[in-house]
């Protein structure tokens, strides 16, 4: 999407942790959870997350997790135009299946094992040059 991510202090945040600001000034916020997967993200943070929007008159925002959305989250979000992003989708973004928040054609797995292979086999390279 362009412009500049900034993320807050892991403490005092108040239910956002990445405040990303478009080159037209656009305001998106992303709150980020890191739960096993057998705990669900219950509609509370997701009300924060929205108060926050609303506050900072944002024009959107996103929450990701790595477990899933209780049902009732879900409803909030879809309701008031909150971007869900689960577990599953956030390891199809890190797999490149999907390249960014917008959906896009998947890379196939083998592409993405090579590319990775090239990155640690450059990356080793340089370490092994110091």
């Amino acid at each position: 999407m362009g412009g500049r991510a900034k993320v807050t202090p892991s403490s005092g945040d108040l239910g956002v942790d990445i405040v990303h600001t478009l080159s037209n000034r656009d305001i998106y916020l992303v709150q980020v959870k890191c739960y096993k997967t057998e705990n669900s993200i219950k509609f509370d943070p997701l009300v924060v997350l929205h108060s926050n929007i609303i506050t900072r008159k944002a024009q959107g925002a996103y929450f990701v997790t790595t477990s899933d959305y209780s049902p009732q989250a879900k409803k909030f979000a879809e309701e008031r135009g909150i971007k869900l992003i689960n577990g599953y989708e956030l390891s199809q973004y890190w797999l490149g299946a999907k390249m960014n928040w917008i959906d896009a054609p998947p890379k196939g797995l083998m592409n993405h094992l090579l590319n990775s292979f090239d990155w640690i086999i450059e990356k080793g390279s340089k370490f092994l040059r110091r």
